[in-house]
């Protein structure tokens, strides 16, 4: 019974059991008053962001946890872990979601379906701490589809026909998405006998040339889906514009990121850095990344409606992180893991203006802001920071 405790109450399980938690609390929103229920979802990702921190300052000092939780089937497990790379995501998600958190209070204040929203919010926040802290491969696909198919009622929770629709193409492409992810992963197993995370990768050094490509192609694509790489981006530009803006910005923020952060980890720690250099696909895939970078930046230019600019411009910076993945090397991994981090904080910003320039003063529109700065001094202001973070001014963390 000790152990059962001491596994339930270890801060990386807790930072999934709590999100857990305060979305049952959710669920009686509407039967307390909304400033206590508030306080309670407060207090839950306020707790959730305080154990991730405590994990970030473990891994420095080498005590990170790593546990089997249940054996799903004869060798896959759930299983949980902590390294530099989850503890850093998993800050940046709980960070983020506190940040949206405060700002759905007062954005959805009026709005009868906040509890609906907070419900399936935290459990994508579970979701979300579970992706980041995987111990294999089994459990991070388990996680990452588990909170892909939870993200579609916060994409149509508006409940407009813009949004439905937008929720209908999203499911589309997350399905297909997921499919090849499924058979990426059997065939993975077929030819390592396992799923784990392994330094190097886990594929056989004997393994057919043919068989491996596949299943890099497989789960790459796969990710690259979540990861809005061109051309498996369409369902992005549709989901920010429709999504309420506080999941605008954590979906901008740290979902698109989730699946540059699980190409990371197939490259690294799946597939292989060997494998890739040997097949020539390192070469391939950079290309696709920075083709993807290119393009989606010189769309977003374009693009009038302004989350339909920044989700563009959320694709294009998405591709930098693959395309660090891809370079294959440790310092363009590093700036890779530590951008996710960057980018989450600065475009979570940019969406959140645009949420209050479009409740507030009707503005959707790049064409509509001439003299908005007179109008929302304070929301441009930080709008104007978050822009020029973007774009790699000194000394703001885009730098």
């Amino acid at each position: 019974m000790s152990l059962i405790a001491e596994i339930l109450f270890s801060p990386v399980v807790l930072t999934i059991l709590l999100p857990l938690a305060g979305a049952v609390l959710a669920l009686g929103y509407t039967k307390m008053p909304r400033s206590r229920a508030n306080a309670l979802q407060g207090v839950v990702v306020g707790t959730t962001l305080l154990l991730a921190a405590k994990l970030v300052s473990d891994v420095p000092a080498g005590v990170s946890a790593q546990m089997r939780l249940f054996r799903v089937a004869p060798d896959l497990y759930l299983s949980l872990r902590v390294d530099a790379a989850g503890a850093l995501f998993g800050l940046t998600v709980a960070g983020l979601w506190l940040v949206t958190f405060v700002f759905a209070v007062g954005y959805l204040r009026d709005d009868p379906r906040a509890g609906r929203y907070h419900t399936f919010s935290m459990l994508c926040l579970a979701g979300l701490m579970g992706v980041a802290y995987a111990g294999d491969f089994f459990t991070l696909l388990a996680l990452y589809e588990l909170f892909s198919i939870l993200s579609y009622a916060l994409i149509v929770h508006e409940g407009t026909a813009k949004a439905v629709a937008a929720g209908r193409k999203y499911i589309v492409y997350i399905a297909s998405g997921g499919s090849l992810l499924v058979m990426g992963a059997a065939l993975t197993f077929t030819l390592a006998g396992t799923l784990g995370f392994e330094p190097g990768g886990i594929l056989p050094p004997d393994a057919a040339p043919a068989s491996v490509a596949l299943a890099a192609v497989l789960l790459v694509a796969g990710f690259g889906v979540k990861a809005a790489l061109v051309p498996l981006h369409g369902w992005v530009v549709d989901a920010h514009p429709a999504a309420p803006a506080p999941f605008s910005a954590v979906l901008s923020g740290v979902m698109v990121a989730a699946g540059a952060f699980a190409i990371v980890r197939v490259v690294y720690e799946i597939v292989g850095p060997g494998w890739l250099s040997a097949l020539g696909m390192d070469r391939w895939l950079a290309a696709l990344a920075a083709f993807t970078v290119i393009s989606a930046a010189v769309v977003a230019i374009r693009q009038d409606d302004l989350k339909r600019r920044l989700a563009y411009s959320t694709i294009s910076q998405m591709a930098y992180v693959t395309l660090g993945a891809f370079l294959l090397g440790a310092g363009a991994l590093t700036g890779a893991l530590v951008h996710i981090t960057n980018h989450a904080f600065m475009k979570g910003a940019l969406f959140l203006c645009a949420g209050v320039l479009a409740r507030d003063a009707g503005v959707q529109r790049v064409s509509q802001m001439h003299g908005i700065a007179r109008r929302y001094p304070v929301t441009m202001a930080v709008f104007a920071v978050a822009a020029l973070g973007m774009i790699g001014t000194p000394p703001l963390s885009g730098f």
